[in-house]
């Protein structure tokens, strides 16, 4: 316990140090990461594939094309897609517009997706990307992750917390009452501490809850494409394997806490905190204090 105690003191002696560096690299998100931005018309002329030829696109076209890539740059995403959406309707031929589109669409659907009531609406857009741009196999293989998430989490049980939203399977008994008792309050002490480390405090003020789901080992796997090896993971949303609760809960108390602290950090720093940092700061916290805490359970 000393040693969680020399640890974390010694953190909180240069947290404020860390937190500067993080927002010190902190930049605009990119909404999509996966996707390269669409090519954007700078004049109304395009070439004839047959004749090449320069062919003038309306102006009205252009104009609502360089309006719809202010609101898409503005994070203005749905009235983005509306006009990119009249563009390509407007001038079918034009295949800027479709790619602006699909761009448009993909990152509304990005956005859509962090938000629990919002996902069905995520995967309606980026279906119709997909539709749009069949050979954008990133767009397609994302869709089908998201559809897959959908089909195993369809009919897990939730409940909530001040600051988090918990699924899991309801067949699983083992989960129903102290296991899930466990997990939520191993979450909000880990959150307690980690806002006063961070100096940040999501799922705060309006913001989504922050997410966390069970899994069985078959389907975490499935999900996250990872193997045996990995604890858990962190992708916008906590998954962590549960195959025997009784036996892991030691194991459980300290992967919750080292998942969590990747929430903070891109609470902190955004998308683009370096690996290393990630994952050595998660590393830090969990062997520091999530040991002495594990150890408590017994």
């Amino acid at each position: 316990m000393n040693g969680g105690r020399w640890a974390l003191g010694a953190f909180v002696s240069i947290g404020g140090v860390v937190a500067w560096k993080l927002r010190e690299r902190e930049q605009p998100e990119p909404q999509t990461a996966e996707i390269v931005p669409a090519p954007m018309i700078e004049r109304g002329v395009r070439q004839t594939a047959a004749l090449n030829e320069p062919v003038r696109v309306e102006d009205r076209w252009t104009k609502k094309n360089a309006e719809a890539i202010r609101l898409l740059e503005s994070g203005d995403l749905e009235r983005a897609v509306a006009l990119f959406a009249q563009c390509a309707a407007g001038d079918p031929g034009e295949a800027v517009f479709r790619a602006n589109l699909v761009e448009a669409l993909a990152r509304l659907a990005r956005v859509e997706y962090e938000v629990v009531e919002t996902r069905p609406s995520a995967i309606e857009h980026l279906s119709q990307a997909v539709e749009l741009a069949p050979k954008r196999a990133d767009l397609a293989e994302l869709l089908r992750k998201w559809r897959a998430v959908a089909e195993v989490e369809s009919e897990f049980w939730t409940d909530r917390s001040a600051h988090f939203r918990l699924s899991y399977d309801g067949d699983r008994e083992e989960l129903l009452g102290h296991g899930y008792d466990l997990v939520l309050r191993t979450l909000e002490e880990a959150y307690a501490e980690y806002a006063d480390l961070f100096g940040v405090r999501p799922a705060e003020g309006g913001a989504p809850a922050i997410e966390v789901v069970l899994l069985e080992r078959e389907e975490f796997d499935a999900l996250t494409g990872l193997g045996h090896w990995a604890g858990g993971a962190y992708d916008g949303r906590i998954r962590v394997p549960v195959t025997d609760l009784g036996a892991e809960r030691q194991r459980l108390v300290r992967v919750l806490r080292h998942e969590l602290v990747h929430a903070f950090v891109r609470e902190t720093g955004g998308r683009g905190v370096v690996g290393w940092l990630n994952e050595g700061l998660a590393e830090w916290l969990e062997e520091a204090v999530g040991a002495a805490r594990a150890g408590a359970l017994g």
